[in-house]
């Protein structure tokens, strides 16, 4: 009976190791994400992380973001962080406009990580969403550059936090 078990056991985890369960990035399957599917450096060499404690996380309200580099590259970004809003209605990413008006004239360069934490900037965004009855869930992401040198590539970085806001 244990050797049925383990028999079985071997020819699952096989199965599974063949039927490619690799994971997958959370938008593969959307269109509204077509034109970031061809970075393959998300949520590595950066992380953008939701400031609750500084945004109301209310819709209609600026949302606070920390973007930081943990890769031993810098990274170039443009004035507005490269930051695009999606909203998920009916299980469909939307992109919405933002909101925020960037003052920055200035290429922002976030410095190679100096150690386990890496080099933070941040940043605001305010998606254009109507002020719905019920709690929404957006996801904001960042594009950047890898820098070579102060050069910037074709090479992009980009990452990505999904946030709930409420009426």
């Amino acid at each position: 009976m244990y050797r049925l078990f383990c028999l079985v056991l071997l020819m699952f985890g096989t199965a599974m190791m063949l039927g490619g369960c690799a994971p997958k990035l959370a938008w593969e399957d959307n269109d509204a994400f077509a034109d970031f599917l061809a970075i393959k450096d998300v949520n590595d060499s950066l992380a953008v992380t939701y400031l609750d404690f500084m945004s109301e996380g209310q819709i209609g309200s600026s949302i606070s973001l920390d973007i930081r580099n943990s890769s031993n590259n810098k990274i170039g970004f443009p004035d507005d962080w490269g930051v695009r809003i999606y909203l998920k209605t009916d299980d469909v990413w939307m992109e919405v406009s933002n909101k925020t008006t960037y003052y920055q004239t200035h290429e922002i360069v976030l410095e190679p990580a100096n150690d386990e934490f890496g080099s933070v900037g941040s940043t605001i965004a305010n998606p254009d969403i109507l002020n719905e009855s019920n709690p929404v869930t957006i996801r904001v992401i960042v594009v950047g550059n890898i820098m070579n040198g102060d050069v910037l590539t074709d090479e992009q970085a980009a990452a990505y936090v999904d946030i709930t806001l409420h009426p």
